[in-house]
């Protein structure tokens, strides 16, 4: 009615609120005390009048690496539309409970804490696209990740976790799922339903098996899944048409879907270091696949003939596989050259595998360009590896012998390395050894390739310049460094087993 008095404005309604929730903080909620949602004509929206604020007190803040008004700073920064939240690396054990109130960030980035738990009140953040979670103390994700409707990417390796929830499918825009070394035993059939899901990344886990469901998620371009005890790859992955890599090296896979050949957009397979006795026959029709790794099968009889006529083909490397009948052997190696374009794949074998099927070596000259350990082959195609004691290999790239491939004398071991040259036709004077956090996805890359664009930039920059920094710039930038990528599949910081193969004793040693 008109004699009554006009309701409180927005700003003296917040105040009353503010003043409530700091009586609550002090001495418990005031009679009545209800939470309110007030209209904002800015916002064009509800928003919660009574949110949590952070105080300068709060015990999450205490102890990090930045001041706790820093943290608030960025709180504040983050809010409203498209917000983005940075609290990477400060020592974080819990995260503030207002952030789970910022229903308008898009990122938010949580890496690098000590982090134990993330709340089902993530799935406030209904407008959120990147998450990021690796390098925590999680031992699981929560199932209110399901409510993150327009997450498109979810970084959470690095972690304790154990298991990923159903609730992940919900999260229909999910492009990337990246769960590298943690402790997961199973995937969700949910996944099935990630129709937009481009990138699997879960190796160094304890995996037994990939769910059926994955050929629903007809988007994947690659899947990671190294350092695994998987036995057997669902029939449905066939049926992944735009999938360009598949890496499973370091698993107990048996035998592979005989429909891979089908998969015309396959560019990289990786099936090393499992217990194969067979491979597809029509392997080599994925017309698109340009280099096959399958050493370290010690009972692999056969590599299919198929393989001869993929012209996209550049290299197939089969070391340590102990069981290769020799005239088989020897009918690809001669079959390769002759395939159309008169261009042959580099096939990469070891010395037992050459002299089985009676090809003649001899000492290699620098004219030998696949020679990888001082010894080459009547066939220049062929790489040929010498293995010390008669069990390890080494193996490598059409460009790079030596890599991608395990090393160690006596016997053949699991492991995953790689060698990156500065130059193709020299070795750099510095040589960089980098351990990887995960089989295959070594962390230090991101950073040694930022390195490099660095050191070239200054090279070009100091082109022409006067003085010894500048010369020395240019020369850096022309003879730069190599690094040698290490990752070994078995070690307990993989998948927290112990190193002779996850016996219980191991795991309750690694606990």
């Amino acid at each position: 009615r008109a004699s009554e008095a006009p309701p409180p404005s927005f700003e003296e309604t917040e105040a009353i609120l503010r003043r409530a929730s700091e009586a609550r903080t002090e001495g418990g909620s005031p009679p009545g005390f209800e939470r309110t949602m007030l209209w904002r004509d800015d916002q064009k929206k509800f928003v919660n009048a009574g949110e949590p604020q952070t105080r300068l007190d709060d015990p999450c803040l205490q102890g990090l690496t930045i001041e706790p008004g820093e943290v608030i700073s960025r709180i504040n920064k983050a809010r409203g539309k498209g917000g983005r939240l940075d609290l990477t690396g400060i020592g974080l054990t819990k995260v503030p409970d207002e952030v789970w109130t910022l229903t308008d960030l898009t990122d938010l980035q949580l890496s690098n804490n000590k982090i134990t738990r993330i709340p089902d009140d993530v799935g406030n953040l209904a407008e959120l696209e990147r998450l990021g979670l690796a390098g925590n103390r999680l031992t699981e994700i929560p199932e209110g990740i399901g409510g993150c409707e327009c997450l498109e990417g979810l970084w959470a390796h690095g972690n304790l976790i154990g298991r990923v929830p159903d609730a992940v499918g919900r999260c229909e825009r999910l492009r990337h799922l990246m769960l590298a070394g943690n402790r997961i035993r199973e995937l969700p059939a949910s996944l099935g339903d990630c129709k937009y899901l481009e990138e699997l990344s879960v190796p160094g886990n304890r995996l037994e098996s990939l769910p059926e469901t994955i050929g629903g998620a007809y988007m994947l371009r690659v899947i990671d899944v190294h350092g695994n005890r998987i036995a057997r790859l669902p029939d449905s992955i066939a049926r992944l048409k735009s999938l360009e890599e598949l890496s499973a090296q370091g698993n107990l896979l048996t035998s592979i879907p005989d429909d891979v050949g089908e998969m015309r957009r396959l560019v990289r397979l990786n099936v090393a270091e499992n217990e194969l006795s067979s491979l597809p026959k029509g392997l080599g029709d994925a017309a698109m696949m340009t280099t096959l790794w399958c050493y370290g099968n010690p009972a692999l009889r056969s590599l299919p003939m198929s393989l001869a006529k993929n012209v996209s083909l550049k290299s197939v490397w089969c070391e340590g596989c102990d069981a290769l009948e020799g005239d088989g052997v020897r009918e690809l190696v001669e079959a390769l050259p002759t395939r159309k374009g008169g261009v042959a794949a580099t096939i990469g074998l070891d010395l037992a595998q050459c002299t089985r099927a009676g090809l003649k070596i001899r000492p290699a000259t620098e004219l030998d360009v696949n020679a990888a350990g001082g010894l080459a082959c009547e066939h220049p195609h062929v790489a040929v590896s010498e293995i010390p004691g008669g069990g390890s290999v080494s193996g490598g790239d059409g460009n790079n012998p030596g890599a991608d491939a395990p090393n160690a004398p006596g016997r053949y071991s699991r492991g995953y390395f790689k060698h990156v040259r500065w130059t193709e036709d020299a070795d750099a004077p510095v040589l960089i050894v980098a351990f990887g956090s995960a089989p295959g996805v070594p962390n230090w890359g991101g950073l040694l390739r930022k390195l490099r664009k660095d050191v070239l930039a200054r090279g070009v920059a100091c082109a022409g310049g006067a003085g010894a920094d500048a010369a020395a710039a240019v020369e850096a930038a022309a003879v730069g460094f190599d690094v040698l990528y290490v990752a070994d599949v078995t070690r307990s910081w993989y998948h927290g087993d112990g190193i002779g193969g996850g016996t219980a004793s191991n795991d309750e040693a690694g606990r």
